[in-house]
């Protein structure tokens, strides 16, 4: 069981995740107010107000959780399916870019904690890729929107209704049931920036 006794509404999982995102944001040597905020809202808008406020006292005052990567990870792999752990690199790769920057720092600790979960280089690069395109450009039919789908600039009408569909498969709320709620909803959360990007895309006749 991954509830933690001393509190039976904060399971050892959300601790877990929580410290993660703490030592990724110390890992540039700095702490980020924007940082922060992001995984502040998250925990808020995944748990609620008052569940992420005792989630960030039970840490800070009475922590049940080391510093141990080893441990936190393996933590974490408890308490999520092995076919959904590329949704905590993600979660991890939009904290690191709440600030707009990507410190060296950040990458190794990202890309340390992907190969512990037992990603390749490869994949957590295709993941990288995905959320750096996504920073660089906001604009309708930018960038943003082909990278987000995994396709380069210019790629076909037929090219973007497969890759939207292929992502929808794997992020899709309907394809998410009986995950942690945490999981669910960082799967989507990205589901809908899928959405959006294929939408603007599609939308628009200059790249399709």
């Amino acid at each position: 069981e991954l509830v933690d006794n001393r509190d039976k509404g904060i399971s050892i999982f959300e601790l877990s995740l929580l410290r993660l995102s703490s030592l990724l944001i110390k890992a540039d040597g700095k702490v980020e107010e924007s940082e922060v905020l992001v995984v502040r809202r998250f925990f808020a808008r995944t748990f609620g107000q008052a569940r992420a406020n005792r989630l960030f006292k039970e840490l800070k005052n009475n922590p049940p959780i080391s510093n141990d990567l080893d441990q936190i990870v393996n933590d974490i792999k408890s308490g999520v399916e092995p076919t959904k752990l590329f949704i905590i690199i993600q979660f991890l790769f939009s904290v690191a870019l709440a600030d707009r920057e990507f410190a060296i720092n950040e990458e190794e600790f990202i890309f340390n904690v992907g190969k512990k979960l037992g990603f390749s280089i490869d994949k957590l690069i295709e993941i990288k890729a995905q959320f750096l395109g996504s920073n660089q450009s906001s604009s309708k039919g930018g960038n943003a929107d082909f990278e987000i789908l995994g396709l380069k600039k210019g790629a076909s009408k037929e090219e973007i209704k497969s890759a939207y569909r292929r992502l929808a498969k794997t992020y899709h709320p309907d394809k998410l049931a009986g995950i942690d709620d945490a999981i669910k909803k960082i799967a989507e959360e990205k589901f809908r920036e899928i959405k959006d990007a294929y939408e603007n895309l599609i939308k628009n006749p200059e790249y399709v």
